[in-house]
């Protein structure tokens, strides 16, 4: 399949208190070999900064069949799936090193204008680049366009952005959305499990120094609602299902 290969050993600072990668920190790398790919295809920032646009994460659906432990090394394959409109796709699958499937993922991009902060339509040259890599048949499904209405505020987290907060577009890093988003939930529930799916909607941006409070509610059965604001506003929205860990399961007073 056409794309990019990418190979990362767990870090100290990409696991939690369990010594299991966290979900943000997957994010980071899934962004770091996409970044690495856009740049051989010349598509990437010092490519597209000279005409006032940066890529934008729009819509994220990920797919975790298990998070690896410190250590562990794994590979990312990453490559654009398709264009429509003003939006780019590009998926992810993440194996470890016996070819054993860790997670994949279906993202939805756009072009921002850096000086107008508003959505640019994807130049012909940008579509020539990128095109010659659409032929592979087993593209995955398009993010989902929408989720559910928000239910019920059950837990909140207030936190300021802060500078090292940001990324080269001068605005929240995306994988701090998600982090902030996770962080909302009870501790028994981070502590206990890892998100088996997250459905993330990126709807603004959030500056330095903005105040956000990142708020989650129970959905239906070991799932839950996220958003995160600014005041009144709604920066993203995300839904998650969970699944228990071996070792929660194995301290369960029910076994």
């Amino acid at each position: 399949m056409p794309g990019h290969q990418a190979h990362y050993t767990v870090r100290t600072y990409d696991v939690d208190a369990n010594k299991r990668m966290t979900a943000p920190a997957l994010l980071r790398l899934m962004n770091e070999a996409a970044m690495q790919h856009v740049i051989q295809l010349k598509l990437s920032v010092w490519d597209l900064e000279a005409h006032q646009i940066s890529w934008v994460l729009l819509r994220l659906d990920l797919y975790i069949q298990r998070l690896p432990l410190l250590g562990e090394e794994i590979e990312i394959v990453t490559y654009p799936s398709g264009f429509e409109r003003m939006f780019t796709y590009r998926d992810y699958r993440v194996v470890d090193r016996t070819g054993y499937p860790v997670a994949q993922a279906t993202s939805t991009w756009i072009l921002m204008h850096t000086a107008t902060r508003r959505p640019a339509r994807l130049p012909d040259w940008v579509v020539e680049r990128a095109e010659p890599l659409f032929a592979a048949p087993d593209f995955l499904p398009r993010p989902a366009s929408k989720l559910k209405e928000w239910r019920s505020t059950e837990n909140q987290l207030t936190t300021t952005v802060g500078w090292h907060d940001l990324d080269f577009n001068w605005h929240l890093n995306n994988s701090h959305y998600l982090r902030l988003l996770l962080d909302a939930l009870p501790q028994e529930r981070l502590a206990t499990g890892f998100p088996q799916r997250i459905s993330l909607h990126y709807k603004a941006e959030a500056n330095l120094g903005d105040l956000l409070v990142a708020e989650s509610g129970s959905g239906s059965a070991n799932s839950f609602q996220h958003r995160l604001l600014r005041g009144e506003e709604v920066l993203a929205m995300a839904e998650t299902a969970w699944r228990d860990t071996l070792a929660a399961v194995l301290a369960s007073p029910e076994r």
